[in-house]
């Protein structure tokens, strides 16, 4: 039989259930919780935690109930109506079981000014422009070419897919060296401007919350730290401590 955990997330200042879910593997499921990178969208329980995080907090796991994968999703709506019957303030947007099946009005409305708010965003001409300067700026090396040359090797393409490819390569195959080197240039400008953007400040704290030190990007601290630039990150993304020491965070 295999087990499944029905589980609470309790506040650790207030000591109230936040939320109640479901996991084969308790331990892996609140590292998921307790992940920032994780925690970046816009469901209320992912908001509950981020906060939490940057006040060098966690959420408190309970186990409630050990169950079967045949049954856990009764017990999850079970539960997640016991609790809000008792007037705990439940991050959970639907009534329980998988997926969003069940999600209220609410939160429907939600999800559809969300994805407004994408498509309104992802299909600008600006945004495609800025994707299409991108690609075209990529540059393969000859180990990479030759890496996709072998996976295609007894691949057959319809003539519908052959004209296709033709039509798409026409501007490329025609352009001149020296309008390739412009457009290569204008790419990696504008991925170089994109990386600028995307850095974002680390911090560095003692056991207590104290800030000793401020740096531009991870790189840049990792350079004068000295430390593993990948170390740098797992912690950061984790929240774990360094040398038992110290500690870092993103602004």
């Amino acid at each position: 039989m295999d087990k499944v955990f029905i589980y609470r997330l309790v506040d650790p200042f207030t000591k109230e259930v936040r939320y109640i879910g479901k996991a084969a593997n308790l331990l892996k499921r609140y590292r998921a919780h307790c992940n920032p990178n994780r925690n970046r969208g816009l469901t209320r329980v992912n908001k509950w935690v981020l906060c939490l995080l940057n006040k060098n907090e966690r959420p408190i796991i309970e186990l409630i109930e050990e169950t079967d994968k045949d049954n856990w999703e009764n017990r999850e709506i079970f539960w997640i109506f016991y609790y809000k019957s008792i007037g705990c303030d439940l991050c959970n947007l639907t009534i329980g079981g998988e997926g969003l099946k069940n999600c209220s009005e609410e939160t429907k409305n939600k999800m559809r000014e969300n994805n407004k708010r994408n498509l309104y965003k992802y299909q600008t001409k600006e945004f495609k422009d800025k994707i299409s300067a991108l690609s075209k700026a990529l540059v393969r090396t000859p180990e990479h070419c030759e890496k996709i040359r072998l996976s295609k090797i007894g691949k057959k393409r319809s003539e519908d897919c052959k004209r296709k490819i033709s039509e798409s390569k026409r501007g490329v195959c025609n352009m001149s060296k020296e309008r390739y080197r412009e457009v290569t240039k204008n790419g990696q400008i504008a991925l170089a401007k994109e990386n600028e953007k995307r850095k974002k400040p680390v911090i560095k704290t003692d056991l207590h919350g104290n800030v000793l030190k401020k740096y531009s990007c991870t790189r840049d601290c990792s350079i004068k730290e000295g430390i593993n630039a990948r170390t740098l990150a797992t912690s950061i993304r984790r929240g774990t401590l360094i040398k038992k020491t110290f500690r870092f965070k993103y602004e």
